[in-house]
């Protein structure tokens, strides 16, 4: 195994030679239901560059009116945060992802925070948007982003997304 400088990822490899080596060590067909079956849960995970767009350049509000209008939101759903937006562009052909959330980690802080997924879109230079003050507390930035024009980042969209239990921030 080669050396890892990154921290977050030398702890990714290990974390999966564990599971790997639990997964040998149990084979058993039910050992996923030791977790708990409500606690099972896979991950759609998509990895690139994260840019930012403002309110001033990106109508949020709208595009979650326009996507409940279509019916890609449901009618149900409300705005918890606003400064927790995504537009996804690596999926530009299938919307299912739109309305729904998912967690972002910065590669170069190892920072993660849930998005709410509002909006899809053609841009194959990166693989998210993100608000301002998202984009700059991933960077560790409170005050926003700077002039920093993108980060690498993976998003991870859970499948179970009705059972899953997703943090409240005060």
């Amino acid at each position: 195994m080669r050396y890892v400088r990154n921290p977050l990822l030398r702890w990714l490899t290990i974390l999966v030679v564990l599971l790997v080596a639990l997964a040998f060590f149990t084979n058993d067909s039910g050992a996923s239901s030791s977790f708990g079956d409500e606690q099972y849960c896979t991950h759609e995970v998509l990895e690139g560059l994260a840019t930012h767009v403002g309110y001033a350049y990106y109508p949020w509000e709208e595009t979650i009116e326009l996507r409940r209008s279509w019916g890609q939101i449901p009618a149900d759903w409300q705005l918890e945060d606003r400064e927790h937006l995504a537009a996804l562009h690596i999926v530009m052909s299938d919307r299912s992802y739109v309305g729904k959330r998912a967690w972002v980690l910065a590669v170069e802080t190892g920072r993660v925070l849930w998005v709410d997924v509002v909006d899809a879109m053609a841009n194959p230079g990166a693989v998210v948007d993100l608000t301002p003050q998202l984009f700059g507390y991933l960077l560790g930035r409170p005050d926003g982003p700077g002039s920093r024009g993108g980060q690498d980042v993976i998003v991870l969209i859970p499948t179970c997304q009705d059972t899953y239990s997703w943090p409240v921030y005060p």
